[in-house]
Order: structure tokens, then C-alpha cells, then sequence
């Protein structure tokens, strides 16, 4: 309930919502089909009550362990591992679960990380149990987790970087299976069989731009698994028009471990006009057989791109709205990021954002008189945005109603004679709990029927 509400209250924290009891009422269902030679839980009160009908269907025992508690959502695997985790409250297996829980020898105590390295460290040390205990030993072992810890144990075993890449699902299941050499491959993924995906990504960052061609990379979706066949990956590229423009083929190999790029394309786009858009057909094969194929759509926006460098400060004034207010001392933060990325780290309340931005003359040409808004990919929890000092939308509610609004992208729109020569946006946001800020993209100004169809906003 606490995801629900936004309100993470103790009661909250332990009451599961219908879609809940409706998910663990399937568990006892989803793992029929498995054997487990040993069960670990995450001390989390929600954990072991999502388990604990299976348990009792099949009159088995779960070990507690703290280092598969909820942790590190903001982690990105950056830092290097503390040598101490800071310790919290014990552990207390409450009386209608005694009989199928127990607390491991050495596992009483819950941990508390407070930064990044400590949270590296527990992840770490959840990866090291798991292996001294477990490893290359031939046992099914159940770890019953959080989809923020569970993510990036995936990683460490996976052997890359805690970066939280993965988004397990609740109630859902995922495989891992340790091979012969010792190295682990992802079999089962959210119930599904696993498949390395691909994906397009503009090798330079930049938004596709008429009269210029287009570089892309190829990337791995999850991680690039050890393989000795070469793929090869062929696509076509048409225009606005579903007309052909060019065709390619590339191969590759993957290389274990590996998330950057694995081979980049030039694609001559200079004939496209702005607000078309392209798209990318792409197959993938291993030999002759076919592995994945996907469209990449390729937008030239004719939007104003507000991503970057902003100013942020935390507190709460209504001054901060104004155009005219001087905001030289504030701190400078990159947008869209989320501001526990850099400037404000583990701050939860109330800071605004700010920028200063002007509009191109050719650009303000091609927008006309058309409704124009401002986008936002999403803001954690609760925003209030303003435009040259004038309020323009809001989205959640903010203490001490505290609705969260945290993955809903937001496109608030304004009538086009608010825009100046040099114009101001101000937002007052609100976070509670985890992450915080203006955390995902796009963040633009421009036409709001283009910026309605990029973000799926109705």
C-alpha cells in the first residue's frame, strides 16, 4: 500500500493492496512446478508474508537474511565496497511465523547502508554468501527479495556492475543458472524465458537533427553474455513516408560482460525535415536463424530540448517561481538525472529547479500559434511548474496529502504568447522517500501535440 499511496507509514509498509494479495495468492500456483533445496528472505515483513503461503502449502522453513533486504535503489555500482556495513534492528520472526522462518546463525541483526558504499558492500556480501554457500554446489536456491536488491545481486553474480539495469517484477520469477566454468547465465527473466535484447542509441547523445547524417550504436538491453557465434544484424531505413532509404548488415560477436556499445552505424538522415519521423527496421540472426527483430523510431524533433545543466536549491519559497529572481548562487545539477545523482544526495522534502532558455527565431517560426507545453519524462514524487513566474500544471500532491505522481510523465500546456525572448521555468518538487527530481527524460519545450506523442501522454 505504501506504492500505492505514496504514504510509506509503517502500516502501509506491512498491508498489501488487492493487486497484492491477488500476486502472492499466485505464488503457491507459479512455484508448483519447482524443487528448492534451500529458501533465503529478505527480514522485510512484506517479504516473508509474500512467501509464506508457499511455505505453508508445502510445509517448509525460510531462512532469514539481511544482506537480501530492500536496499540500493539509487545505486548505480560506481563506488567502491566500505569495509563496514552500519548495523540496524534486529531481526524478530513474529509468532504466526515461527514455524517457517528461522533467523541464519549469523544473521540477526538487519543491515542499515547509508551510501553508496556501504550499499555496494551489502550487495557484495550478498553475492559472496551466496557463492560460499551455495556455489557450483548443484542446489536450487530460492531468494525470496526486493526488486531493487534483487537486480543488482543479479548483477554481481552476472558479474558486472550493481547498477540496477534489471527491473525485477513482483511476484514474479527469475532464474539464474551457475554453469560448469562457474559463470552464471540469466535463464528465466519475469516468467519469461530470457533473451538478450539490442537497442539503437545515438552515439552521440543528441537528438536526431535535419541536414545531418545519424550515428547510432548497437547496445545490449541487459548484459552481452559470453558467446562464440558471430551474430549478424541487418536493417533498413525508411523515410517519413515508408519510403527506402538505405539498407546495411553488420557482424558481431558479444563479449561477456560487456555494456557498452558493440558496433555503431552512419545513416545519411540530411534529407529529413523537422517533427518527421523515421524509423529503423532491424533484424538479428545467429546464422540463418532469426533471433530478434525491432523498429527503432527516429523522431527529428521540432521541440526545444531543455535537458542539461540546471540550478537547484533545497527549501521551499514561492519567490523562486519569479522570472526576475537571482538564482547565481544556486547549485548547478544535470537534468534529467534525479538530484540524490549529484547535488542533493539523500535529501528527502522540498527543492526547486530552475532554468533560463531561449527559443530560436526560426524555431518560434515553425511552432506558429499552435498550443505549445512543457514536458517532462518524470518528476519523483510531486511537481509544480511555472513559466516565466506563471503557473502552468501540476501533477501529485505534495505534504501532507503527499500523492505520489513519480513514473507519470508529465506535458503541462500554455498558450504561446507566454514565451519571451528569454524565458524562465521554474519547478517545485516534492520527494519523500528513495530518489528525487526531474529523473527522466524528455525534458523540452515545444509543440504539445509532438511532445504528446513522445512521452504517450493522452
Amino acid at each position: 500500500m505504501g506504492n500505492v499511496t505514496g504514504d510509506y507509514s509503517e502500516e502501509n509498509q506491512r498491508t498489501f493492496s488487492p493487486k497484492g494479495l491477488e500476486q502472492v495468492a499466485g505464488i503457491v500456483e507459479k512455484l508448483k512446478a519447482h524443487h528448492f533445496d534451500h529458501i533465503m528472505v529478505s527480514p522485510t515483513h512484506r517479504t516473508r508474508q509474500t512467501i509464506l503461503p508457499y511455505l505453508k502449502a508445502h510445509g517448509l522453513t525460510a531462512e532469514i537474511w539481511p544482506e537480501v533486504e530492500e536496499c540500493c535503489c539509487d545505486l548505480r555500482g560506481n563506488a567502491s565496497p566500505a569495509r563496514v556495513i552500519p548495523q540496524g534492528d534486529p531481526v524478530i520472526i513474529e509468532e504466526d511465523e515461527a514455524l517457517y522462518f528461522r533467523i541464519r546463525e549469523d544473521g540477526s541483526i538487519r543491515y542499515a547502508p547509508g551510501d553508496d558504499a556501504e550499499g555496494v558492500a551489502q550487495i557484495f556480501k550478498a553475492r559472496d554468501e551466496v557463492l560460499k554457500r551455495f556455489g557450483q554446489s548443484g542446489q536450487s536456491v530460492l531468494i525470496v527479495t526486493h526488486s531493487c536488491t534483487g537486480s543488482r545481486i543479479m548483477e554481481a553474480l552476472l558479474g558486472i556492475k550493481p547498477a540496477g539495469r534489471f527491473a525485477p517484477a513482483n511476484a514474479a520469477v527469475t532464474h539464474l543458472r551457475q554453469e560448469t566454468n562457474g559463470v552464471f547465465r540469466l535463464v528465466l527473466f519475469n516468467d519469461e524465458p530470457f533473451e538478450q535484447r539490442y537497442y539503437w542509441k545515438h552515439a552521440d547523445g543528441r537528438d536526431a537533427l535535419p541536414g545531418r547524417p545519424l550515428r547510432l550504436s548497437l547496445i545490449p538491453r541487459f548484459v552481452a553474455q559470453q558467446s562464440d557465434q558471430e551474430y549478424r544484424v541487418a536493417w533498413r531505413l525508411s523515410d517519413s513516408k515508408r519510403q527506402h532509404v538505405t539498407s546495411g548488415a553488420e557482424t558481431f560477436r558479444p563479449a561477456g560482460g560487456s555494456d557498452g556499445e558493440i558496433l555503431s552505424i552512419e545513416l545519411p538522415t540530411e534529407s529529413a525535415d523537422y517533427g518527421q519521423m523515421w524509423s529503423l527496421n532491424t533484424r538479428l540472426y545467429s546464422g540463418d536463424k532469426l533471433l530478434h527483430s525491432w523498429q527503432h523510431s527516429i523522431l527529428f524533433p521540432s521541440y526545444l530540448s531543455l535537458a542539461g545543466s540546471w540550478k537547484i536549491k533545497d527549501g521551499d519559497e514561492p519567490a523562486w517561481a519569479a522570472t526576475d529572481f537571482d538564482d547565481g548562487a544556486w547549485t548547478e545539477t544535470l537534468v534529467p538525472g534525479g538530484w540524490e545523482a549529484d547535488a542533493l544526495p539523500g535529501y528527502d522534502g522540498t527543492a526547486w529547479y530552475r532554468i533560463s532558455f531561449s527559443v530560436p527565431d526560426d524555431m518560434r517560426a515553425r511552432w506558429g500559434d499552435q498550443p505549445l507545453a512543457v514536458a517532462f519524462g518524470a518528476v519523483d514524487d510531486a511537481d509544480e511548474t511555472f513559466l516565466n513566474g506563471e503557473r502552468i500544471g501540476q501533477s501529485g500532491t505534495f505534504p501532507p496529502e503527499k500523492t505520489t505522481a513519480w513514473d507519470r510523465p508529465r506535458v503541462y500546456e500554455f498558450d504561446s504568447a507566454l514565451l519571451s525572448d528569454k524565458n524562465t521555468l521554474a519547478v517545485r518538487v516534492s520527494d519523500w522517500e528513495g530518489g528525487g527530481g526531474v529523473w527522466k527524460g524528455p525534458v523540452a519545450v515545444g509543440p504539445a501535440s509532438e511532445l504528446k506523442r513522445v512521452t504517450g501522454v493522452e
